[in-house]
């Protein structure tokens, strides 16, 4: 199984430019895996953000929403994972699946690449929500929960400041 590192934190913190620093400094084939469903012009502007800051990095970009094993990835790469949580939203509510088969579509991804790096949204409260939303902050909770456990590197970024929670590097 390849490395897996996990890149927490809230909205606009800072953590997918961590990311893809730490992704910057490794040696191998770079997949950026884009999980977002553009529907909103908010949506289509933190793409462009992101494909402006990734510029020189050497990604490939591979554009998929779920069904993350089932993508066409080059064998023994360093991937980039952005993001965890659109990623669960799409397998929850377009295809109906569990935050169990989700995890196991990351380990199964792990298990063909060199590393997996994966941002992911952290400090959300359900409380402040009902129903649907509610339970996807409690799956999501509850899925990052399962990834730290398997990670080998763990961080957390607080204004654009990234405390290492799990693992020294890479």
């Amino acid at each position: 199984m390849g490395n897996i590192s996990i890149i927490l934190g809230s909205n606009r913190s800072g953590k997918s430019r961590y990311a893809e620093t730490l992704v910057s400094q490794l040696d191998g084939e770079k997949v950026y895996l884009a999980t977002m469903i553009p529907v909103t012009e908010e949506n289509r502007h933190q793409i462009r953000k992101h494909q402006i800051q990734r510029q020189g990095i050497g990604f490939q970009t591979i554009e998929c929403p779920y069904s993350i094993d089932q993508c066409d990835i080059p064998l023994d790469c360093i991937i980039l994972l952005e993001d965890l949580s659109n990623l669960l939203g799409n397998e929850l509510f377009l295809k109906h699946r569990t935050k169990q088969a989700v995890l196991e579509e990351l380990l199964t991804l792990s298990e063909v690449c060199k590393h997996l790096i994966v941002v992911s949204i952290s400090g959300l409260d359900k409380k402040m929500y009902e129903d649907e939303t509610a339970f996807y902050i409690q799956q999501l909770n509850d899925l990052n929960a399962d990834l730290i456990e398997k990670a080998d590197f763990v961080v957390e970024m607080k204004d654009g400041h990234a405390l290492i929670k799990k693992g020294g590097t890479l």
